[in-house]
């Protein structure tokens, strides 16, 4: 056995892209038409968000933590264990993060957006591409729409999905401790983001760098709008 330095993270892969794809699809046809409703519903946050309904926010919690946690049991803890042993592991910390977000929705009654912070026009930015763009990118990787990643079904349009919805959190206003619980609810979506570039770059997926830079988006954000240290 090498020394551990010499390993590369490819040497550790436990599957394919092709296989990857091909769990999308039957992930895809074992839940359609889910996957029009969650379009619809993250349209109309979308919707709320631009139109500065009151309850944007608070809805935007609930349906990213909702979303966080089907991924967790019907994917990770589902099909995907099947071909990756870290898996559940995905699952727990998805699961945790998505009980995390809908326990701010209902134990904060005076959450607002804050249209004062840059904050707001860079979480549409991202809302409409884990909704809209993340799908439609598989047509520009030359791969067929029943392979597309879904919002609300697979890990990386929900978990960008989420970082848009803490994005117009932390920018916006009726958190208790902001920089403590925005911290708090960064580190798990912030770590997935290295997790699964990570991940995509050794399997040398197309677009591996997406969710890095989402990642590095929402940090920069999120420190500028003063409400993390």
């Amino acid at each position: 056995m090498g020394e551990w330095w010499t390993y590369r993270p490819d040497d550790f892969l436990m599957f394919s892209l092709r296989a990857w794809y091909r769990l999308l699809e039957l992930h895809n046809r074992a839940w359609w038409p889910m996957q029009a409703v969650a379009a619809m519903l993250g349209t109309g946050l979308m919707w709320a968000v631009h139109r500065r309904v009151r309850a944007a926010l608070r809805l935007g919690l609930v349906l990213a933590g909702a979303g966080l946690l089907f991924v967790a049991w019907a994917f990770h803890w589902g099909p995907h264990a099947g071909i990756n042993l870290a898996a559940p592991y995905f699952g727990f910390a998805f699961g945790i993060e998505g009980l995390l977000l809908i326990g701010v929705a209902l134990l904060r009654s005076e959450l607002a957006l804050s249209y004062g912070q840059g904050t707001t026009p860079a979480g549409v930015a991202l809302l409409g591409a884990a909704v809209l763009l993340y799908p439609i990118s598989a047509l520009l990787w030359m791969r067929p729409l029943a392979q597309a990643e879904w919002f609300a079904l697979a890990p990386d349009p929900t978990m960008l999905a989420t970082l848009a919805v803490l994005l117009l959190l932390c920018g916006g206003q009726g958190l208790q401790r902001p920089r403590q619980t925005c911290t708090l609810l960064l580190v798990l979506p912030l770590v997935w983001c290295a997790v699964t570039g990570t991940l995509s770059w050794a399997l040398d997926a197309p677009g591996w760098w997406i969710m890095p830079a989402a990642a590095v988006l929402v940090g920069a954000q999120a420190v500028s709008s003063a409400r993390l240290p």
